[in-house]
This record gives structure tokens, C-alpha cells and sequence, in this order.
């Protein structure tokens, strides 16, 4: 038995291997793995039922390219590599950053930055398949009041209270 302060394993130190740390390199230079996470803190199940009802409803994904399930998986993965979905939106920028509004309040980190930093959500008008960015964010509400569907996205959003 070893005892290492508050922890005790129950094998002969005679079994106990060292444990090393590996630094993934590319070349000369390591690997940064800058991961993000959303910080989902609320039942997944419930995120599923909104989920399905924007795209559904409102057409939050354009489901000829992504799922559903690509955008419950990316908001909720506790570590999403930048790149690793491509989200097309299937409504307009101003709605969806309506819903992420919407949304804040579930989430730790779902933030604009974050958004942007993910690399995987894409505008439903972007023809050059660039990412959505925090200024895209940032200006498709200014001037704006409502979305189109402001009533419909609020009844859907019950689903999470």
C-alpha cells in the first residue's frame, strides 16, 4: 500500500509505474491545443428540445449542411477544437445572435470572442466560407429592435425554464 498524503492506493509500491507527461510537437515548436468550451451548465436534454425547435421552426441550421446535433455536440463538448464543426447557419446573423442573447444566460462562456474563436459557425450569406466573427456579432445588433421571429424564438426558449 502506498500512501500519498490524502490519497492511498491499495497496491504494492512494487506495482505502481511512473507516470510521464508527453509534450506533442510539430517540428521544433509544441502543439497548442487551444480549446474552447461554452460552459453549458443547465440539462442537456432540455438544450436538445431548443435546439430542435430553432431548426425546426426558424431554421437555425441549415440542415443541408450541419445538424442539430452538431450544434448541441459543439455547445456542449468540454473541449471543441477550433474548426472541428461547420455550422451553417440557416437564418440571418441578427437571429442568431438573438439567440445567443438568449442562450447567455445558460452558458458560462458562450461569449461573442468565443463564438469567434470557435471557427465553426458560418453566416447563411457567406459565399467565401469564413467563420462568423465577433464583429459580425457585435454590428448585426446595432439598429436592430426584433428579429423576424422574436415571438416565435421566446415561446421556444421556454423549453430551457
Amino acid at each position: 500500500m502506498l500512501n500519498l498524503g490524502k490519497i492511498t492506493l491499495e497496491l504494492p509500491i512494487s506495482l505502481v509505474s511512473e507516470v510521464n507527461t508527453i509534450q506533442l510537437e510539430a517540428g521544433n515548436k509544441p502543439i497548442n491545443q487551444d480549446w474552447i468550451c461554452f460552459g453549458f451548465k443547465d440539462d442537456i436534454s432540455k438544450l436538445t428540445t431548443v435546439i430542435n425547435q430553432l431548426c425546426t421552426q426558424i431554421e437555425l441550421v441549415n440542415t443541408d449542411i450541419s445538424s442539430a446535433d452538431d450544434m448541441i455536440n459543439a455547445l456542449t463538448t468540454k473541449k471543441l477544437l477550433p474548426g472541428a464543426y461547420t455550422i451553417k447557419l440557416g437564418c440571418e446573423t441578427k437571429m442568431f445572435r438573438y439567440i445567443i442573447d438568449k442562450f447567455s444566460i445558460y452558458f458560462t462562456d458562450l461569449t461573442l470572442a468565443n463564438i469567434e474563436k470557435s471557427a465553426i459557425f458560418y453566416s447563411n450569406q457567406d459565399k467565401k466560407n469564413k467563420p462568423i466573427t465577433q464583429g459580425n456579432l457585435s454590428s448585426s445588433k446595432k439598429g436592430v429592435v426584433e428579429p423576424k421571429e422574436k415571438t416565435t424564438i421566446d415561446k421556444i426558449f421556454k423549453y430551457l425554464q
